[in-house]
């Protein structure tokens, strides 16, 4: 019985504390005197031109907070602050701060736990005495330094690969810029956004996935489908900067195209290709560049009488999308190749950023809608040819011009502006030695033009005395 009831006098008082609020309030209430006026005051003591009391009278700050602290008994005098004396010195404390903002700027940040066990392993390794039980701080030290810290917070960190954040580098992005304006005003591009192009393929699922859905709390929800999930086929998207769609290409897996595979009901113009796995590879690359993306950009020289107007085209790095043939017949056709950096393509690319998404929403809905459609029909599988279909009607339902547009504008690929891309994505490191760059390239050009300007003089003077 005695048991029983300590465990249920320990089960109330766990409830409690797990329910007790943060909200501490002092005892005591706050100094009533200045702490420039208690550096005064021990100055005053420790340099002999008062006594205790005079210091007292003159400053009204008790006798005992001015021994006290010259003497270092409760607070040493270097700190004059109110409160104990921290656990940690400020110049540690300041130091993994730091550190704490050098592992997010690497991508390897630290969670709540794992950031109070290293500075445990700090302490323990620098021999600091703490009143942490086993010199790990507890909840109360963290509470304390992150409100001494508000630089910092507790967020959600964004899911990023190694390979995605080695990429963010300012010398990389700012050079693609720089070359990207270079071909604009080569190329007389800066006045024709409907020659300047970027085309990506993308996997679209055969059963739903993205939509969410409404279901029992704390139970797993299902939504009946006629595949396993797993299933998808790639699609080609081409898009200009005035908001202008190419039909797309659709890339099955197989052998060779069948007439039943494709659809009188689709996008007018799409294109038809199969491989082995069902990717992207050279063959249907080549295929769609010469019989899809040159025609579409002939017919609008023919239509705007401007046969011998360059276009552009912006892919990503893709190893499919490189080879001595396509090259040789972009040159052929006036068209100009640009790479996007590797890696970049969520930030840099129109149809990543603005254009696939909303895409494979409307993708997800007809996906549902035709489900409902199937139920109690037996399978549910979605054929070659409904996918055909229904991609088509995807192209003209959801392709809006808006989001084309804007996907150029939020990268900065049209018009050209390299601030698109926000500074606050490269590592401070890069980004400092970035500008230092820049700033020594001035100094150079700078001092390049004084030189050419003393030459000129010279030169004139010389030529004057002839």
């Amino acid at each position: 019985m005695r048991t029983g009831f300590i465990m249920k006098f320990y089960f109330n008082y766990s409830i409690q504390c797990k329910e007790m609020p943060r909200t501490y309030e002092k005892k005591r209430s706050p100094a009533q005197y200045d702490i420039t006026d208690l550096k005064k005051a021990v100055f005053d003591v420790v340099n002999k031109k008062m006594t205790f009391r005079q210091a007292e009278e003159y400053y009204h700050i008790p006798k005992t907070v001015i021994f006290n602290r010259i003497k270092g008994r409760k607070t040493p005098v270097m700190i004059m602050g109110s409160g104990r004396t921290p656990a940690i010195p400020k110049e540690i404390e300041d130091e993994i701060v730091r550190c704490l903002i050098t592992r997010s700027e690497m991508g390897i940040p630290c969670d709540k736990k794992e950031m109070r066990e290293l500075v445990g392993e700090y302490i323990k390794a620098s021999g600091l005495k703490t009143p942490f039980k086993n010199n790990v701080p507890g909840e109360d030290w963290y509470l304390g330094f992150m409100k001494r810290n508000p630089q910092l917070s507790l967020k959600k960190p964004e899911h990023l690969q190694k390979v995605r954040k080695d990429a963010r580098n300012p010398f990389v992005v700012y050079d693609f810029y720089d070359k990207l304006q270079k071909v604009i005003e080569e190329h007389q591009l800066a006045d024709k956004p409907q020659f300047v192009f970027n085309a990506d393929e993308s996997g679209f699922h055969h059963d739903p996935s993205r939509i969410r859905a409404i279901g029992v709390k704390g139970k797993a929800l299902s939504r009946v489908s006629g595949g396993s999930g797993r299933e998808s086929t790639t699609v080609l998207a081409c898009v200009s900067a005035d908001g202008s769609v190419l039909p797309p290409l659709i890339i099955f897996k197989g052998a060779a195209v069948q007439a039943r595979w494709t659809s009188t009901d689709g996008f007018p113009g799409t294109l038809y290709a199969t491989s082995k796995n069902g990717w992207m590879e050279e063959a249907q690359f080549l295929n769609w560049f010469a019989n899809g993306f040159i025609p579409f950009v002939k017919e609008i020289r023919s239509k705007e009488s401007t046969l011998n107007q360059s276009a552009l085209l912006v892919y990503d790095g893709h190893c499919s999308h490189i080879s001595v043939k396509i090259i040789e017949i972009a040159l052929q056709n006036n068209i100009v190749l640009m790479r996007l950096p590797s890696h970049l393509t969520d930030k840099m690319q129109p149809l990543d950023k603005c254009v696939f998404g909303p895409i494979k929403t409307h993708w997800e809905k007809k996906l549902i809608a035709y489900g409902k459609t199937q139920m109690g029909k037996g399978c549910m599988r979605l054929s070659k040819q409904l996918f055909s279909q229904f991609i088509g009607e995807t192209w003209k339902e959801a392709m809006s011009a808006d989001n084309i547009i804007s996907g150029f504008l939020s990268t900065g690929l049209f018009p050209v502006d390299r601030f698109k891309f926000p500074e606050s994505e490269f590592p401070s490191k890069l980004l400092q030695d970035y500008h230092k760059s820049l700033n020594a390239s001035d100094m150079v050009s700078a001092q390049s033009e004084a030189v050419l300007e003393i030459e000129s003089k010279q030169f004139l003077t010389y030529f004057m005395f002839i």
